[in-house]
């Protein structure tokens, strides 16, 4: 128990020295170059704080309009691009329509050259010829042609053709 004793007093002293450091918060360690100061932080509802905050949004506010700008610059250089592509594939449209008319046209003075041939030839000739003929320049050609001498041609076709052709002829409007 002399023992304990003996300790007790050296256990006193430890305990009194260094708990009000073992309960002292811990700083961060200093920076090189930074300045040390006892100041309190600077409170954020202060004018000088609320100034800053104010400025930071402003800034934060001119980058995004800057960047919707940005945006609404590419988006008109996109429109004009589209408008311009519309144009042209309009443009080819109508050339590819007015091509595809010329040509048609040149099919019907064409066809209606033949017709008048076949109207001028022997009915026999023209219905020998007529037969050999793919059936759709076959019914063409007889759409184009009077109707006494396409009657004509027909009495001297196969009358399985005769009657095929005249069927599809029925359906089809006269021209």
């Amino acid at each position: 128990m002399s023992s304990i004793r003996k300790g007790f007093p050296l256990a006193v002293i430890f305990l009194l020295f260094f708990t009000p450091l073992l309960n002292a918060q811990t700083e961060p360690p200093v920076k090189a170059g930074e300045i040390i100061t006892d100041a309190p932080p600077p409170d954020p509802s202060s004018p000088p704080a609320m100034l800053r905050a104010i400025e930071q949004r402003k800034s934060e506010l001119d980058k995004r309009a800057q960047a919707l700008d940005q945006k609404e610059e590419r988006l008109r250089l996109m429109e004009q691009e589209i408008g311009r592509m519309l144009k042209k594939q309009t443009e080819v449209r109508e050339a590819l329509e007015e091509k595809e008319k010329k040509r048609k046209q040149e099919e019907d003075k064409q066809v209606g050259r033949l017709a008048k041939m076949y109207e001028a030839m022997p009915p026999e000739e023209a219905a020998a010829r007529i037969e050999k003929l793919d059936e759709s320049l076959a019914l063409t050609l007889l759409g184009k042609i009077k109707e006494k001498s396409a009657a004509q041609i027909l009495t001297g076709l196969n009358p399985t053709k005769a009657a095929k052709l005249t069927e599809k002829l029925a359906r089809s409007p006269r021209e």
